[in-house]
Order: structure tokens, then sequence, then C-alpha cells
């Protein structure tokens, strides 16, 4: 297992550096974790077309890391390296984003935390519905 101060990070929007929780959720079921949005969420959520009803599968160690419940391959890093690509990303610094901000990226970040959306729109879509619930 990595370090506790990595950052996983897949190709769906997981990313958790609590790697205690982690390894504790290989091999086990984890749908009580998945689906913890207040009921409003989720109905607006279903309203657009969005379905977040997917059901985790168990981890079987070794493998490369990957997402505990779609299985998306990930990689590692350090969580401070990570949160500050995620602050230039947000202050518009960073040369991807070409000078163009993106306020609340960070927050929408870590309040994802520990979550599995498909895509960033998905992430960003279900951020916004909290905000406003």
């Amino acid at each position: 297992m990595a370090k506790k101060t990595d950052v996983f990070y897949g190709f769906c929007t997981f990313w958790t550096g609590d790697w205690v929780w982690l390894a504790e959720k290989n091999g086990a079921r984890v749908a009580r974790d998945f689906n913890e949005f207040p009921p409003p969420v989720m109905e607006a959520l279903a309203e657009k077309g969005i379905t977040i009803q997917r059901k985790p599968r168990p981890v079987k160690p070794p493998s490369i890391p990957h997402c505990p419940f779609c299985h998306s391959v990930g990689f590692e890093m350090p969580r401070e390296d990570w949160l500050k690509e995620a602050r230039e990303w947000e202050d518009g610094t960073s040369p991807i984003a070409k000078g163009v901000p993106h306020p609340g990226y960070v927050a929408m970040l870590l309040w994802g935390e520990k979550k599995c959306f498909p895509t960033y729109t998905m992430l960003e879509t279900a951020w916004r519905m909290t905000l406003e619930a």
C-alpha cells in the first residue's frame, strides 16, 4: 500500500489520501459509502438523466492502484503536489488553464474525495446541486 501522504487518482473522479480507509475497502462491497448524497441531489441528478447506481466491485490485491468503485486504473502522487496543481488550475496560473480561472475547483475536489463519478461533468453537477440543496 502507498504512503499515507500519497493521493490515488483514477480515470474516473475518485481520489483519496486515506490509505487506511482504502485498505479497509479492499475486498469489501462499499455501496453504502457510494450513494450518500441527499435525496434532493439524487432526484435532481436523475431528472438530468444522471444515475449513480453502480455497485463497486471488490479490489483484489496485489494489483495496480485503482478506484474501488469502478476499477478505473489510477496512479499515486504526493497530496500536496496534487493540491498545488489543483490550486493552479483554479486560479488560472496552470499552463493548461491558459489564464482562465476555475473558481471553486479545489473545494469541489475536496468534497468529491472518496466518491466516484464517471466524468468531471457529473462531479461538477452533483457538487453544484449539493450547494443548492
